[in-house]
């Protein structure tokens, strides 16, 4: 049986509890069978050592920027560069930065059958889902 292949698609791996969180995912994954890619819409790697040594991290911009809105924009062409040369199974775009350029990929026509989840952790949901 073949490895299911996961692009997660990060604002960056740094930062925030949501990207720690899905940091923490790469170990017991591999463990499971499951290769994984982490792919940022830019250059912070503070968990970079929380991952499996056998996991790719991929940069789309090296462009400073600190507007999340703008680093999502820049990242629509490498991504979908990337999909063209590369098979994934699934991909689970974290926060909204991502998840909006995601959404564009897919808008412009691109990755139309890869099944996409999206990951949102925040204080708002909680609360949503306590009351």
């Amino acid at each position: 049986m073949t490895a299911l292949n996961v692009l997660f698609l990060l604002p960056g791996l740094g930062g925030g509890g949501a990207e720690k969180n899905a940091a923490r995912l790469s170990s017991p994954l591999r463990k499971n069978g499951f290769q994984c890619c982490y792919v940022c819409l830019s250059k912070t790697n503070d968990y970079e050592g929380i991952l499996h040594p056998d996991d790719e991290v991929i940069y789309l911009n090296d462009k400073p920027t600190r507007s999340s809105t703008m680093r999502a924009l820049q990242a629509i062409r490498p991504l979908i560069m990337l999909l063209n040369q590369r098979h994934f199974d699934v991909v689970i775009p974290v926060t909204n930065g991502p998840f909006l350029t995601m959404a564009l990929v897919r808008t412009l026509g691109y990755a139309k059958n890869l099944p996409t989840f999206l990951s949102v952790q925040n204080a708002a949901m909680k609360t949503w889902l306590e009351a």
